[in-house]
């Protein structure tokens, strides 16, 4: 429906008119594209709030096929049930991308999702759908059935891709860099050199760095780093751990920079190394003080 539509400028203009005539929220579809991973919860959601507007420009175009799946509410609640799904796993995805983002947060906010899909499939078991409000509303609204063991078996298979790609989520390992002081009566069991579970013995006995560590309010990252002089081995320990990247995200914010530089106007590029490391880079430029540096155009 959505290619249909967005592959062709006159439909676009066709539709963008419909939605104007019906006073839709909004005037166009959203286009999927990988490069841009949190789009297909979002072209889903475009779908649903546009329904109306997708009918009634299916009947003007007779396209039959597409008019009648928007017509067929099994259909609809099956979209509906994917665009809540594909919220909850963009919301999944943001929360793990940051610049301190850690293997330990990433860690345990897949921990968390994992149980929040066992806590959805035991909801929908017992007839609670209020995780998914797009179904709901559309279940509600026209009185309609929902499709209970489809979804679970869809959560059960969420479950296991989970515990296929991410086999082991457990951070045990590094429990001591999250809560330090909390683990001061069991340092022999930690993995360390005698010089780390020295240091580490005289950091828990720092009750000072104690409260300051549970007022801190900057990441356990930062924390760390700024014991860097005082307790070396142990730091690097830790920041050996901390240091590699838990997601992929910077790569993906690569390929979107990417398609943004490189677009239908400017597709004659050769080398996009310069523009990418500005668009990349955390360093903001001084415009006006490399303006200042150079002599404004004079007057001939």
């Amino acid at each position: 429906m959505v290619n249909f539509i967005k592959a062709r400028p006159l439909k676009c203009r066709l539709f963008e008119k419909i939605c104007l005539e019906m006073g839709a929220d909004h005037v166009s579809l959203l286009l999927h594209t990988d490069v841009r991973w949190l789009s297909r919860g979002r072209v889903l959601n475009r779908v649903l709030e546009l329904k109306e507007q997708l009918i009634a420009f299916f009947t003007s175009e007779k396209q039959d096929t597409f008019y009648k799946l928007l017509q067929n509410y099994d259909w609809c609640l099956k979209l509906s049930y994917l665009a809540d799904i594909f919220n909850k796993l963009n919301e999944l995805n943001l929360s793990m991308q940051g610049r301190l983002e850690t293997i330990v947060s990433s860690t345990n906010k897949m921990k968390g999702f994992r149980r929040k899909l066992s806590s959805w499939e035991s909801a929908v078991q017992k007839g609670d759908m209020e995780n998914f409000p797009s179904l709901l509303h559309l279940a509600k609204d026209n009185e309609l059935r929902i499709p209970k063991t489809l979804i679970l078996n869809h959560l059960v298979t969420l479950q296991d891709a989970v515990d296929k790609y991410f086999p082991s989520l457990s951070t045990n390992n590094l429990d001591w860099i999250v809560s330090p002081f909390q683990l001061a009566d069991n340092v022999e069991e930690l993995d360390f050199t005698a010089s780390e579970r020295d240091e580490f013995i005289d950091l828990c006995a720092d009750s000072t760095l104690n409260v300051k560590f549970d007022k801190s309010q900057t990441s356990v990252a930062v924390f760390w780093l700024g014991l860097a002089d005082e307790y070396p081995d142990l730091v690097k320990k830790a920041t050996n751990l901390l240091l590699p990247f838990s997601t992929s995200y910077l790569c993906e914010q690569a390929f979107s920079a990417m398609a943004t530089i490189k677009s239908k106007a400017r597709n004659r590029l050769l080398s996009l190394e310069s523009d990418m490391r500005v668009a990349l880079s955390a360093i903001r430029p001084d415009i006006k003080r490399l303006c200042s540096n150079h002599q404004s155009q004079v007057s001939h």
